[in-house]
């Protein structure tokens, strides 16, 4: 890709010396690498080398620097980084990257930031949240540096199907992980969720600003996840999906954010066909299912599958119920 990508919070444009430099060092953890062979590598001057460490020593990378021996990586810790996202992303998402260590929300800070005139295609990305945002105002709980946790900024014309996009985030996610799609917005491995999706909604006079957020849990062992979720939660490499390779986020991330522009055009192109693929990617269908009304009601029933509202279908006694995942803030497949 020769496309360069923009760290606002650097304020740097970030492409391929960058990356080069920073995968030099990467194979050779604990070995000093040259100023000259990395100068040779990226066609820059020795002094260009060094401005380049600089910046990945800023993004917290431990580097150390002697002279005549050159630069060598203390560590090899894993990383969501401008440097490391290049090469991954689309240029649509390319333009504005916010990356974070810890974050209260990328979902919240993307809002902000929309709603402070953000670009479309502003990308925020966290290794932790705080206060990680989930379905119906529930926190998403993700330890420290396992996890996919990022938010998307994209603007619409008056008259785009916006009431779809629900649907098309999820069906995004789906194809994007590999993962099973189950209703209303989470992606499972069985019956345990590894990921889900929010979308926010901000509705201008001629166009309207949409947040897509993904919260996906890549690595790691899920008895490592606060009690109250043992034995609900599953992590993509202990399913077996993936490994530990750090290549692993960068990768998903570009899946999604590519698997998101394609299924966009999708909706815009052919928004029936769309619908039929998300019916066809949910599961639990005939499956016995609990929920939660709004008003407190604890009700029960057979999942039927989705409408073309998004809503779920739920036969109880013989009755069609359709549930609104705005309205129903618990929904558990049980058998």
């Amino acid at each position: 890709m020769s496309h360069t990508l923009l760290d606002q919070r650097k304020e740097r444009e970030v492409g391929a010396p960058e990356q080069i430099v920073l995968h030099s060092l990467q194979e050779n953890v604990g070995k000093f690498v040259s100023g000259t062979s990395l100068a040779r590598k990226v066609s820059a001057s020795r002094t260009g080398v060094w401005n380049i460490v600089q910046y990945l020593i800023d993004l917290g990378y431990g580097i150390e620097a002697r002279t005549k021996r050159g630069y060598r990586l203390v560590s090899a810790r894993n990383r969501l980084t401008p440097p490391e996202l290049w090469g991954y992303l689309p240029l649509f998402f390319s333009r504005s990257v916010h990356c974070f260590n810890t974050l209260t929300s990328t979902h919240e800070l993307a809002r902000r930031l929309a709603l402070e005139g953000a670009p479309e295609g502003t990308l925020v990305i966290a290794e932790y949240q705080s206060q990680g945002k989930g379905r119906s105002g529930r926190v998403w709980h993700a330890p420290l540096g396992h996890s996919l946790l990022l938010s998307v900024l994209v603007d619409f014309p008056e008259g785009f199907p916006l009431h779809q996009l629900p649907i098309t985030l999820a069906l995004a996610s789906q194809r994007a992980t590999g993962l099973s799609l189950a209703w209303p917005n989470d992606l499972v491995v069985g019956k345990k969720k590894a990921g889900g999706v929010l979308l926010t909604l901000l509705s201008g006079e001629r166009s309207s600003k949409v947040i897509f957020s993904l919260g996906l849990n890549v690595w790691g062992d899920p008895n490592d996840y606060p009690m109250g979720l043992t034995g609900k939660v599953e992590t993509m490499e202990h399913a077996g999906l993936v490994d530990g390779d750090s290549r692993v986020r960068p990768h998903l991330l570009g899946k999604w954010c590519n698997a998101l522009l394609e299924t966009l055009s999708e909706l815009e192109d052919n928004p029936k066909a769309q619908l039929k693929a998300w019916q066809d990617a949910l599961v639990g269908r005939g499956e016995k299912v609990r929920w939660i009304e709004q008003d407190g009601e604890r009700r029960e029933g057979l999942f039927l599958g989705g409408d073309e509202g998004g809503k779920g279908k739920v036969d109880v006694d013989g009755e069609i119920v359709s549930l609104s995942a705005v309205e129903t803030p618990l929904f558990v497949r049980v058998g």
